[in-house]
């Protein structure tokens, strides 16, 4: 609060006295105690935003490297036993899986793709150029045969036993747009300018697939018998889809679909080919170098930041700033003296200093059940004096994935179902490091925010506390001053009448 103004002060009108400045030196003792119990507050504070600055950064880094739903995880052993496909071919589209064989495969021919049950309408079923607007009105449209409504200005029908109705004025977007989002139906209604025709579709392909299709009123089908209707379609039951078929390693395949995965390779069949199209399986080391040196750069960043907090030096001749010092400076001045302020916040932290010794053992610790550290495969921790990072030996980590990418997979990836320091030992990298960090941010550092929190709130009650006591003093001391003037202003009136009472004796005499 500060010192504050009262109702009715005499500032010296008889005295001569500057009152303001006399009641704020004897107010600067209560003054100095709340400014001191303000400043311990803004140290806990800026504590509290290193902690939070802190848990946001560790989260974020958990998110990307310890989540399977992250294209960066390193959490699972797909995401480091990687495979790479070799093909030249536009025909097919190849990718493998961890679980593929490596090695080299042959595509003997891609007789034909997947095809769902098609109904193809008339061509020419528009007149003039065709529909170029689909977003005019079912009356509306300039078709051959006219679409003809019932009573009630509908049209009706149903696709797959799923039930439409449409009123005159919908337009053929809107009807289109309904068909085709509805999943009962299953099919999808298009038009093409081109050959100024409508086709129906199955969305399933293969030789399972069939369209249904039974007109109730108006003409948008034709009855199944005789005629087509207005939109060149006829109602009816179409089975015309058909499988996939190919040869791979002179093996006939035939699959429902035009994407699909034997052993581990996903094939996307883009058109026939009667030539062989050969690929290649191979292992995928560059992209897996890559996952893990970009994880330790990421790794190192946040372990040099830490470090650093812990070690940053500390400036006791900068204090957090009062309120009133703040005022005296210019913001460039309050920036540059607050990041000494700042500085050291978090010097010598235990649990700080604990977590980066726990992710320092992560690494250095064998893992139990693959007989090898992280060190073994090239990545060691580097001394203390640098701050405790990893060092990437891309040589050794290249030849440890090649030869045994298995156990390489494991050391990052490995479970365990113990319990205490048995865990540890039985985990691989991430799940320590998950471990240690959720540790930290949970556990440790949640009781700590509780900690400075509570010690926030005592702080604000003892300053509310001196800041009462403050006003109380304030008070005091200006009635005093008050009274003071007051008494002066009397003696002064009875002086002046005593001097003009003596000047009026002495002038009659």
């Amino acid at each position: 609060m500060g010192i504050s103004g009262v109702s009715m002060r005499i500032n010296g009108l008889n005295s001569g006295i500057d009152t303001e400045s006399v009641v704020k030196a004897l107010l600067s003792t209560d003054q100095n105690r709340i400014d001191n119990q303000s400043k311990q507050k803004q140290k806990l504070e800026w504590k509290l935003d290193s902690y939070r600055s802190i848990k946001t950064e560790l989260k974020a880094f958990t998110q990307k490297y310890m989540s399977v739903l992250s294209s960066d995880n390193l959490w699972s052993s797909s995401a480091l036993k990687l495979n790479k496909v070799s093909v030249d071919s536009s025909a097919v589209s190849i990718s493998a899986s961890s679980s593929a064989k490596t090695g080299a495969m042959i595509i003997d021919s891609i007789t034909h793709l997947a095809a769902a049950a098609t109904a193809n309408g008339s061509a020419g079923i528009a007149k003039g150029e065709g529909i170029s607007n689909p977003y005019v009105a079912l009356k509306d449209l300039e078709l051959n045969t006219a679409l003809e409504f019932d009573a009630d200005g509908n049209i009706s029908f149903s696709i797959n036993g799923k039930d439409f109705t449409f009123h005159e004025d919908t337009t053929l977007q809107t009807m289109m747009n309904t068909i085709n989002k509805d999943k009962d139906a299953n099919a999808t209604l298009s038009y093409s300018q081109l050959t100024n025709s409508f086709t129906l579709e199955s969305d399933t392909l293969g030789s399972a697939s069939s369209l249904v299709v039974v007109n109730y009123s108006g003409n948008a089908f034709g009855d199944g018998t005789t005629t087509a209707g207005a939109l060149g379609l006829d109602a009816g039951t179409y089975t015309n889809g058909r499988d996939a078929l190919l040869s791979i390693n002179n093996v006939e395949v035939t699959r429902s679909t035009n994407n699909f995965t034997i052993d581990g390779i996903t094939y996307t069949l883009n058109k026939a080919s009667t030539s062989p199209i050969e690929f290649t399986v191979a292992q995928d080391i560059d992209t897996a170098v890559n996952k893990i040196k970009t994880f330790i750069g990421e790794f190192n960043t946040l372990v040099s930041k830490y470090n650093g907090l812990v070690t940053e030096k500390t400036y006791k001749d900068f204090p957090p700033l009062t309120e009133e010092q703040r005022g005296e400076m210019t913001e460039d001045e309050i920036k540059k003296w607050e990041e000494k302020a700042k500085s050291g916040i978090l010097r010598s932290d235990l649990d700080l200093t604990s977590m980066l010794s726990n992710f320092r053992l992560a690494f250095s610790t064998k893992v139990e059940g693959t007989g090898m550290s992280l060190m073994d495969i090239g990545l060691s921790t580097i001394s203390y004096s640098s701050d405790g990072q990893i060092e990437v030996n891309e040589t050794a980590l290249r030849k440890a994935l090649a030869d045994d990418p298995d156990t390489v997979a494991n050391l990052f990836t490995q479970s365990s179902s113990a319990t205490g320091s048995a865990k540890f030992s039985e985990s691989g990298l991430m799940q320590r490091l998950s471990s240690v960090i959720n540790s930290y941010v949970n556990d440790i550092q949640s009781a700590s925010v509780e900690m400075t929190e509570k010690r926030i709130s005592e702080i604000e009650n003892k300053m509310e506390e001196l800041e009462n006591v403050l006003a109380s003093n304030q008070e005091r001391y200006y009635a005093r001053f008050t009274a003071m003037e007051e008494a002066l202003s009397k003696l002064n009136s009875t002086s002046n009448w005593l001097s003009s009472l003596f000047s009026s004796t002495a002038s009659e005499s």
